[in-house]
């Protein structure tokens, strides 16, 4: 008897969790499937059943790690949050998703083998970045319906900017010189700029 959906989800969720674990560490070439199957049990059956191959499970992977990264913004409701605060809010959860160590690990495995799987790049974008972008965006538009907001420039055009603003300088230091991650007081002076930069020119 084949076993059930949810048990194949509970396996697969396993596996990519593992998996992601590895490949951060390792890289895509020094990451085996033999030693994922070791740790977390299955086959090669089930890897090619579900993931067609390595290149498949590190696509997944991606889209996985990007998605577990991504939950603090996700659950982010624009109708609990006056304007400021909901600026805030965004911007603190924004920042401590970009500067997390799983993130800066994800950049650097994504510059790593993007040139041996170029749509690699374009899988993190899409479920990295542009997802942050859409929920930032999504934030805005609701502002602006309200009347809180100028509708002289797109929500999408504004998240750009807003996004640009908190992690500036920040993630590239940290992925190309190994500085460590800005404490609080720092962080959240950048933030605060952010915020009255952004309110004091569109609001």
């Amino acid at each position: 008897m084949p076993p059930s959906p949810r048990v194949v989800a509970k396996k697969k969720q396993n596996m990519l969790k593992a998996a992601s674990e590895m490949f951060l560490a390792n890289g895509y070439e020094d990451m085996h499937l033999d030693h994922l199957i070791e740790k977390v049990g299955g086959s090669k059956a089930f890897i090619y059943n579900n993931f067609e191959n390595k290149q498949g499970l590190f696509i997944a992977v991606v889209e996985y790690s990007c998605s577990e990264l991504l939950q603090p913004l996700e659950g982010l409701d624009p109708a609990e949050f006056t304007l400021e605060t909901g600026l805030t809010e965004l911007a603190r959860r924004y920042l401590n998703v970009s500067l997390d160590q799983r993130s800066i690990m994800l950049h650097r495995l994504i510059i790593a083998e993007r040139l041996q799987f170029p749509e690699i790049g374009a899988v993190f974008n899409n479920a990295g970045p542009r997802v942050s972008f859409r929920i930032a965006a999504r934030f805005i538009a609701a502002q602006q319906e309200m009347g809180n907001l100028s509708e002289r420039r797109p929500a999408a055009d504004l998240a750009t900017i807003f996004l640009g603003m908190i992690n500036a300088g920040y993630l590239t230091q940290m992925l190309t010189s190994g500085m460590s991650r800005p404490g609080t007081e720092e962080t959240d002076a950048r933030i605060s700029l952010a915020v009255d930069t952004f309110l004091n020119g569109l609001a």
